[in-house]
This record gives structure tokens, C-alpha cells and sequence, in this order.
């Protein structure tokens, strides 16, 4: 029993020293823990600040990725606008360039135009300057001495280019006179005339002469009355009709002359002068009666202008 006791109080020493031992580690292990805890604690704490600087960062860096996106936004609108511009820019100047096109294509027909036009007005001009230097010619020339020759132009036949019948008689007149004065001749039988009828009309039509009343026949008289109503040559018809006294009309031969020169497109011409490179169509007989140049050169076939002026047909 002694020995039993022996052995449980050195058993009981060993769980003292054991549990004394224990209370050691323990107290350790508390002590451990403390450390842990507190070092788990600024651990905890050094995570809590750095999470808080992490989010803080992270919410800067939001905010500058949210300021650049909005920065390349407006660069983009940016962008676009300048796009737009210059797709407007580019546009307008395309539009220029159109307009200054069209205005150099203006331009040019402007000037064709122009040049058209002023070498129309110097065709104009040359022309009334001709109108004037022939009518600045008539007066000059007296209306007997155009009567005398229109009237010399009728008895020759000179240059006549249509005939008509008169009583048998064939006079060999100009179609241009006849135009103008009694275009109405061409559709009538003046075969039934008498010569003497024929001649005075044609005397009158040409030259403004007439006869004196009292010479001329009662039968005369009556186919003229006739004759100036169809032709309607009411001056002379009236002076058959009331039997006035007036044998002279040469006043009108210049109106004559001046209205033969103003329609002669209408008239026929049948020759032209080639003048500074310019056509001026006229009559021949016209020609041949005003001017003894002209008689010269018709009558010698243009012999006489191979070595005269500047002259062409």
C-alpha cells in the first residue's frame, strides 16, 4: 500500500508538474492569442486603410476614366462637327466652283454674244450709212434729172429683165420698178389696152410723168381710169376722175428711188457689191441709170472693172 501511494503521489507530483506545464502552454497559447488578435487586429485595421485608400483610389481613378470619357466624348462630337463642316466646306466649294463655271461659261457666251451683237450694230450702221449716203446722193440729184433718166431707163429697155403687152406693143420693162409701184400688173391682160394706155401708165409708174388731159383721148382716158383703180394708183386715178391740171409728180420720184433702195430684198436684186467685206445687194438698172461707171460696165461685160476698183458681183 505504501509502495501504492508511493507510486500515485509520484503519479500525482508527474500531473502536477504536468498540469503546472499545461498552465504554462495555455497561459503561452493565451498570450499567443492575445498577439494574434491584437496582430490580426492592425493587420485588420491595415487592411481596413488600405481597402479605404484602394476604394478611394479607385473611385479617383473612376472619376479621371469618367472625365477622359467624357473628354474623348467631346472629341468625338468634336470630330464630328469638323467632319460635318468639312463635308459643308467642301460642298460649298464644289457649289463655288459651279458658279465660277458657269460664270466663266456666261462669260464666254456673254462675249459672243456681245461680239455677235456689235457686229451686228456694225452691220447695222454700215448699212443706214449707206442709207444715208444714198439718200444724201438723191438729194443732190435733182427729182427732173431722176425723172429724165428713169424715164430714158423705160424708152431703152435697157437691162429689162420682164416684158409686158400693151395693144400688141412689147415693152421691155424691170420687174423691181413694177414691184413697187403696180405689183398688180403681173395678173392682169394688159393685151387689151391700147399701146397709148400702156405707155402713159408706164410713163408715170417710172418717171412721175403724165400728159396733159386735154391731149389725151376720151377712150385713153377711160382704160386709165380703169387701169389706176385696179393698180391702185389712187393719185393719179383721182386726178383723171376730177380732171385737175396737174401734169408734174416729179416730187415722188425721190420716194421712189428711196423706197426701191429701203425694200430691195423684197424687189429682186439681181447684183451684188462686195464693199470692205461687205455684201450690198442692189438693181442693176438702178445702177446702170444713176451711174455711167455702172452703164459702162454692164454694157462691156466687166471689162471695165478688171482694172477699176475694188468691185465684185
Amino acid at each position: 500500500e505504501k509502495k501504492t501511494q508511493r507510486n500515485s503521489a509520484v503519479q500525482l507530483e508527474k500531473y502536477r508538474d504536468e498540469a503546472s506545464r499545461m498552465q504554462v502552454i495555455l497561459n503561452s497559447l493565451g498570450q499567443m492569442s492575445e498577439q494574434l488578435k491584437f496582430q490580426v487586429e492592425n493587420e485588420r485595421q491595415e487592411n481596413l486603410v488600405e481597402r479605404k485608400e484602394a476604394l478611394q483610389r479607385a473611385e479617383e481613378n473612376e472619376h479621371k476614366l469618367k472625365v477622359q470619357v467624357e473628354n474623348f466624348q467631346k472629341l468625338q462630337d468634336e470630330r464630328d462637327l469638323l467632319l460635318a463642316s468639312e463635308s459643308h466646306l467642301r460642298s460649298e466649294i464644289s457649289a463655288k466652283i459651279s458658279q465660277v463655271e458657269n460664270f466663266q461659261l456666261e462669260k464666254k457666251q456673254l462675249e459672243i454674244d456681245l461680239r455677235a451683237e456689235l457686229d451686228l450694230i456694225k452691220s447695222e450702221f454700215r448699212e443706214k450709212e449707206v442709207q444715208l449716203e444714198f439718200k444724201l446722193k438723191i438729194l443732190e440729184t435733182t427729182s427732173a434729172e431722176i425723172s429724165a433718166k428713169l424715164l430714158d431707163l423705160l424708152n431703152s429697155g435697157e437691162f429689162s429683165d420682164t416684158e409686158i403687152n400693151f395693144g400688141g406693143k412689147i415693152f421691155r420693162l424691170h420687174r423691181c420698178i413694177l414691184q413697187l409701184e403696180i405689183p398688180k400688173i403681173f395678173n392682169l391682160r394688159t393685151e387689151n389696152f391700147q399701146v397709148e394706155t400702156g405707155r402713159i401708165l408706164l410713163e408715170y409708174v417710172y418717171a412721175k410723168k403724165f400728159a396733159i388731159l386735154s391731149e389725151i383721148s376720151e377712150k385713153t382716158r377711160m382704160e386709165l381710169q380703169e387701169l389706176t383703180e385696179t393698180l391702185q394708183l389712187d393719185q393719179l386715178h383721182h386726178l383723171l376722175i376730177s380732171s385737175e391740171i396737174s401734169p408734174k409728180f416729179q416730187d415722188d420720184v425721190q420716194d421712189v428711188m428711196e423706197r426701191l433702195f429701203q425694200q430691195r430684198f423684197q424687189l429682186g436684186c439681181d447684183f451684188k457689191l462686195k464693199i470692205q467685206d461687205e455684201n450690198l445687194w442692189v438693181h442693176r438698172c438702178i445702177l446702170a441709170t444713176s451711174s455711167q461707171f455702172f452703164r459702162r460696165i454692164f454694157n462691156s461685160n466687166f471689162q471695165e472693172a478688171l482694172s477699176g476698183p475694188n468691185l465684185h458681183s
